[in-house]
């Protein structure tokens, strides 16, 4: 059923957004989101004064990853139904996907005045009040919330963070053990008739790393493989396809395939990446610190005849994937890494892709050019540094041993939830953090005095 047939059914049968609701389900459910944004357009159209037809609208805009139109969305809802409680709730999600926590914490605070013991309201608070850097009030919450509830799997996850932030890693990974059922994190929920691996004596077993999230979790995950090797067994990896050539490379897999290719493989039991570290009992001074990634000669000879000489050649990201929840988040104002470019002696790059308009005079555009992993790899190898915000650009330039500064927000990913500016995950970072709720001038102030700094050091 597409998009076209959705619309003529429901101009035909003129169906309630109640039963549409039902047609929506499904579509999503089975991956047909053009097909389901488009019923829930005709359904609004039809219904522009039924509270419940904004409702599905904002279901499936969230689910296209129109995050902007689906806040709106979802507010005019709640102005329709000011009685509906669940609305709110997910206005202030939609709120915090497009970078306004802010007004999320203020719109939940009036809310819970007139329902104090609301506690979805008050986990939402919660993830309002961390996203600002308000930790204190933020756990505090969650710990009440988890006293009232011991298996509220979305408090654990919550909790999970404060946990790393506060030095223990082993503690916060265990909280988000089991949380693959809520999807949290990009956890996958596998049907496997292999068990997960239990930690135990692993020595003569195959073992097979399963890969969850994104392409920086992959990374992420892909450094356990050291660990099981070192304990004995022989591992394998699954990944997305775009990975499989540069997990080939690393030297403690026996064998990569993607998902596609799965069912070939044989082994004894799986570690799903996301729990691995939980798994195996690591805390932050467990892990391995040595690179694990590697370029490929062929692509490293290429990019050496194509990058220019320079005295400190820094490569720049300053957002990531659109489709990303948390992107406005974690997202730089590209102008303030532009500025860079008037240090003396420094050479920047754009590794940004795609660029969505032209390049100040001066910066050189690479990101368009980067077909593959493989080309990534090579060109951050031959780069002196790697300047980004949270982006598998930053685990991938890590993962190689290169210099790499993250620029993080407030309430990073929980690789950069450790306090500080060095990061246990990867020797070679350094980590510049966010000072102020949507405001980056402070970091991106001292990664110019930093830059500069190194220029002096060149020029001694």
């Amino acid at each position: 059923m597409n998009s076209n047939q959705n619309a003529q059914v429901m101009t035909e049968q003129n169906l309630s957004p109640q039963s549409a609701a039902k047609v929506l389900e499904f579509l999503l459910k089975n991956g047909e989101k053009k097909a389901a944004l488009r019923l829930a357009e005709v359904v609004t159209e039809s219904f522009p004064n039924e509270p419940f037809a904004h409702f599905l609208l904002y279901q499936a805009q969230i689910h296209s990853n129109l995050f902007t139109e689906a806040a709106e969305s979802i507010r005019r809802a709640s102005v329709m139904a000011p009685e509906e409680t669940k609305f709110y709730v997910h206005y202030s999600r939609a709120l915090h996907a497009i970078g306004r926590a802010d007004e999320s914490e203020s719109l939940l605070r009036r809310e819970l005045r007139h329902r104090p013991d609301w506690n979805e309201a008050w986990f939402e608070l919660a993830r309002s009040l961390g996203l600002q850097g308000k930790y204190d009030e933020a756990e505090k919450i969650l710990y009440g919330l988890l006293a009232r509830a011991p298996d509220n799997a979305f408090c654990k996850h919550q909790l999970a963070w404060y946990l790393m932030h506060q030095g223990d890693l082993r503690k916060g990974q265990e909280f988000s053990v089991g949380l693959r059922d809520v999807h949290t994190w990009g956890a996958r929920s596998l049907n496997l008739s292999r068990p997960i691996w239990d930690g135990k004596e692993c020595k003569g077993l195959r073992l097979c790393l399963i890969g969850e999230g994104g392409f920086g979790d992959e990374i992420i995950g892909a450094r356990f493989g050291k660990i099981l090797q070192d304990r004995g067994a022989r591992v394998s990896m699954v990944c997305k396809p775009e990975m499989l050539e540069v997990f080939r490379r690393v030297r403690f897999f026996d064998e990569v395939v993607s998902f596609a290719d799965f069912d070939k493989l044989q082994f004894d039991a799986w570690l799903p990446c996301l729990d691995a570290c939980a798994i195996l009992g690591l805390d932050y001074a467990d892990l391995p610190q040595e690179p694990f990634l590697s370029a490929h000669r062929y692509y490293q000879k290429k990019w050496q005849k194509k990058l220019p000489k320079a005295s400190l050649r820094v490569g720049i990201r300053w957002q990531g994937s659109s489709e990303f929840e948390g992107e406005q988040m974690r997202r730089v104002p590209a102008e303030l890494m532009f500025a860079w470019s008037q240090i003396t002696g420094v050479q920047l790059f754009s590794l940004q892709k795609p660029l969505e308009g032209p390049l100040p005079k001066g910066i050189i555009d690479l990101g368009s050019d980067l077909e593959t992993w493989d080309d990534t790899l090579a060109v951050m190898s031959e780069l002196d540094l790697v300047i980004t915000m949270c982006s598998s650009v930053a685990h991938a330039s890590a993962a190689l041993g290169r210099p790499t500064w993250v620029l993080a927000p407030l309430m990073p990913y929980y690789i950069w939830a450790e306090p500080g500016q060095k990061s246990s995950w990867y020797p070679t970072a350094r980590i510049f953090r966010q000072q102020r709720y949507r405001y980056w001038d402070e970091p991106c102030k001292e990664v110019a005095q930093a830059l500069s700094a190194m220029m002096k050091q060149r020029y001694r």
